[in-house]
């Protein structure tokens, strides 16, 4: 405590304290003590509004960000929209949404500072975003633009198919011109597509030539229509082809019996039986004609992904079980033949809704389509005939414009194209009007249906075809000199594949030949391999990377026998093929033995094997059937 000099008499200081100078020392104390206590408090105080800013700026974050991620979750599943302006009111719908969650979201904060500089690092996410949104309906909008340039070239090439009306031409390529300026689809894959709505004149002959071949002959070659040279010689020879309506019921009828084959075998395929069996089953189909080419290729994939053993044969057996139990009901229930059809009609559309569903899976829903074909054939067709009998003039036409095994399809069409017409309250007039319209549409269906694969059947192989699942770069026979070291007539075909790709025997035999040192050459084939088919005959496969067997070695149609390459004289990777008969090449896509002696090879394999190579055949092993 501070002390105060206090002068006595004798003239001696001394010192003593006051009251009053205590009093100040101790009110200078307790003011030191408050100020401390402020200093504290502010520093608490300053704590606690740091803390509560950082709570509120990561709430604000996490509120942000799921915001964000909701509105782009949105508007990725956003497909209910039909026009170009129901996706733009969308888009801004969602803009506007994405703008206001920074200002809802600083709205709640307690301190300025935090709330404008979350607004501004927000503002910056938001508009990032923003142009996520954008990209998304852009991507839409391109998605829309496409389906409708598809739309408008279908309906627009069979319009011009059937009427040669120059006008749907144009409004297709003015749709597409659209596109490009809109910026849907680029200038290089817009001049390609006009270029090929060259090929829609060529196919309007084809239709005019169903009715009078001769007549569309004469005109083509004294130039009535609109063909480019270069598909001249082509369209002529497809013509000669298709010449006589006998020689297309000839396609139309091939057709049908390889649908036929095909339905079977799809059967099989989805079998229990082994996986030889099923290979077995389908290099014989197609070696006799009953299934195609591309089908058996494709076959033999499926045979591979089914194991019948490793798995359950059926996805969900309650729902297969209770089609399969109303399709019994219907075959055996009293009912008129219009209700036995809507119901059979019923259960196919349940069919493809389970399959949608995820109720089946895809395999079962063709297996049980094939079930049902078959469990409720008879009964279809004893209907069929009988509501078509009511279809009058209808039916006529039908019968006049479709072969007979097209005719049923179309009547079932006509039938569910009325069948929810209010016919009672019609006249007679009115009734076969609405029967002849619906058939017209239905012969018109199934003839753009099956057109194109019937003039597929009769026309000649073409560059750019598919052949054994590859496209055909060369065909056989004369050709322009593609590289120095090769030749103008082609003793085979040339198949796309790509580099080191397996090579696959396209029939099969024992290696009689192997060629793998010729790998730097130039030259010739390049690496290649023979296999002797039991029939005699030579299949060659040349220019590849490496042969993969060896001589003497059996080989099944399938087998691995190569890796795909360039060797020789090749201008790039493919696969040469060539088929040697008595010494002479011959073209590989021509059955050599239609007609012979069925023999099975040791493989398993039945070949028809010409009369003076039975010999042969029964010496490598073969047994006669």
């Amino acid at each position: 405590m501070a002390q105060l000099p206090v002068y006595k008499q004798q003239g001696n200081i001394t010192t003593q304290p006051t009251e009053q100078v205590r009093d100040l020392d101790t009110f200078a104390q307790g003011a030191k003590n408050m100020q401390s206590a402020g200093n504290m408090l502010f520093e608490l105080s300053a704590k606690w509004q740091a803390s509560k800013d950082a709570v509120e700026n990561l709430d604000g974050k996490n509120k942000l960000n799921s915001g964000i991620a909701a509105i782009l979750d949105e508007a990725s599943n956003y497909n209910d929209y039909s026009t170009p302006e129901e996706l733009s009111q969308k888009q801004n719908e969602l803009t506007q949404k994405m703008n206001e969650l920074v200002p809802n979201i600083v709205g709640g904060f307690s301190n300025n500072q935090t709330a404008r500089e979350f607004e501004a690092k927000g503002q910056f996410d938001t508009q990032q975003n923003i142009y996520k949104l954008q990209s998304i309906f852009r991507d839409k909008q391109i998605d829309m633009g496409r389906a409708g340039l598809v739309e408008s070239q279908n309906k627009n090439m069979e319009d011009f198919i059937i009427t040669g009306d120059a006008g749907y031409k144009e409004a297709y390529l003015y749709d597409l011109d659209s596109m490009v300026r809109s910026g849907i689809v680029d200038r290089k894959y817009a001049a390609k597509m006009k270029q090929s709505t060259d090929k829609w004149d060529v196919y309007h002959v084809l239709r005019q030539a169903e009715s009078d071949p001769d007549a569309v002959i004469k005109n083509l070659k004294s130039g009535v229509y609109n063909i480019k040279p270069e598909y001249m010689n082509d369209l002529l020879s497809d013509l000669q082809g298709i010449k006589t309506n006998t020689q297309l019921m000839r396609n139309y009828e091939q057709l049908q019996n390889q649908n036929k084959g095909e339905d079977e075998a799809t059967n099989y395929i989805y079998s229990n039986a082994s996986y030889d069996e099923k290979l077995k089953y389908i290099n014989e189909q197609e070696f006799l004609g009953n299934i195609s080419e591309s089908f058996a290729t494709q076959a033999r994939r499926n045979i591979k992904q089914f194991r019948p053993e490793s798995e359950d044969y059926m996805s969900s057996a309650e729902s297969i079980s209770d089609i399969m139990e109303r399709a019994y009901d219907l075959n055996v229930s009293d009912i008129s033949d219009s209700d036995y059809l809507k119901g059979i009609k019923n259960l196919r559309e349940e069919i493809n809704l389970a399959q949608e569903k995820g109720d089946i899976s895809t395999k079962d829903a063709v297996k049980l389509n094939k079930q049902l074909a078959n469990a409720t054939n008879k009964r279809t067709a004893e209907a069929t005939q009988e509501v078509a009998s009511g279809f009058g003039a209808a039916k006529d036409y039908i019968d006049k414009t479709l072969p007979a095994q097209l005719r049923a399809e179309a009547y079932r069409n006509v039938f569910y194209a009325t069948a929810d017409k209010d016919v009672d309250n019609m006249n007679k007039t009115q009734q076969q009007q609405l029967y002849y319209n619906a058939a017209m549409q239905a012969v018109q269906g199934i003839n753009t249906k099956n057109r194109n694969q019937a003039l597929q059947i009769s026309r000649p192989a073409r560059i750019g075809d598919t052949w054994q699942g590859h496209k055909i770069n060369s065909l056989y026979g004369k050709r322009e000199l593609p590289t120095a070291g090769a030749s103008t007539d082609h003793k085979g075909i040339d198949l796309s594949y790509r580099n080191n790709e397996n090579i696959g025997a396209f029939a099969g035999g024992k290696v009689v030949k192997v060629v793998n040192d010729q790998g730097k050459s130039k030259k010739g084939y390049g690496n290649y391999v023979d296999i002797k088919g039991y029939d005699g005959t030579i299949h060659r496969y040349a220019h590849a990377n490496k042969i993969t067997v060896k001589v003497g070695q059996e080989v099944s149609t399938g087998t691995t026998i190569a890796k795909a390459g360039s060797t020789g004289a090749s201008t790039g990777t493919h696969l040469h093929y060539e088929k040697i008969v008595n010494g002479k090449s011959v073209n590989p896509m021509q059955k050599t033995n239609t007609n012979g002696i069925r023999i099975k090879a040791p493989n398993g394999t039945i070949v028809l094997v010409p009369q003076n190579r039975v010999n042969e055949a029964l010496k490598n092993g073969g047994v006669r059937i």
